[in-house]
This record gives structure tokens, C-alpha cells and sequence, in this order.
């Protein structure tokens, strides 16, 4: 690999689980945007299989008062830390098919290219939020 924090990544624009955030619902109380207090969104690595570390904080860039950052909407933040947390996915998925380009891996209707194809899916998912 290249060096960098080894995935997955994770990104979820509120606090909690999603277990959590949809009791929360069923009760009328909308979660908490999982924001620091400069607006910032954070995508995080699972370290040693617990653990969390942030890999990256992704900002808007429409303005907001200081402080009040949870109060600012803004699509394009959570669209670019999707995309971040998705980069380690995206990137095994490329590599896979450059590394068996010069193979009949690489035709449609073989099991190894199918199942390239489902991750390159899941990692394009993962990226886009659905």
C-alpha cells in the first residue's frame, strides 16, 4: 500500500450509531450533526480494530459564526467527507483491476472480475451515500 492510514474509513454526519439516531427519531429528537466547533466534518479510521483516530477534517465553504458551526448546513461537506472516507476502498478497487488488466481476469462473466466489480460498486456507494 502507499503508506497511509489503512481503512476502512469511516464518516457519519451525526453523533451516534445508527441504531441510536433512529430511536432518537421514532421520538421526535433529531441527532447532533458530528461537527467540531469550527464547522469541521471528521472522517476516522478504525485502529487496531476499535480504536478511532482522525484521518481528515473536511470543511464548507460557506461562512459560519464560530461556535455555531452545528448549526450551518451544508451538503457539499458531508458529499466531500463521504468521498474521503470511501478514498481506501476506491483505491484497493483501482489497483485490483490495473493489477489483473493483462489477464482474462478482466472479462465480464468471470467470478474474479464480478467480484472486482461488486467492490468497485460498494466503494462507489460508500462515496456517493447510497
Amino acid at each position: 500500500m502507499s503508506g497511509h492510514t489503512p481503512g476502512p474509513w469511516s464518516f457519519s454526519p451525526f453523533h451516534g450509531t445508527p441504531e441510536s439516531i433512529a430511536e432518537s427519531r421514532k421520538y421526535g429528537i433529531e441527532p447532533v450533526p458530528a461537527l467540531t466547533n469550527d464547522g469541521q466534518a471528521f472522517v476516522m479510521a478504525m485502529v487496531d480494530g476499535e480504536e478511532r483516530k482522525r484521518v481528515a477534517l473536511v470543511d464548507c465553504q460557506i461562512r459560519f459564526k464560530r461556535g455555531h458551526g452545528h448549526e450551518t448546513d451544508c451538503p457539499e461537506r458531508i458529499a466531500n467527507a463521504r468521498l474521503i472516507a470511501a478514498a481506501p476502498e476506491l483505491l484497493e478497487a483501482l489497483q485490483w483491476y490495473v493489477d489483473n488488466d493483462d489477464t482474462n481476469i478482466g472479462q465480464p462473466g468471470n467470478e474474479p472480475y464480478e467480484a472486482g466489480l461488486n467492490r468497485a460498486r460498494a466503494a462507489i456507494a460508500k462515496a456517493t451515500g447510497e
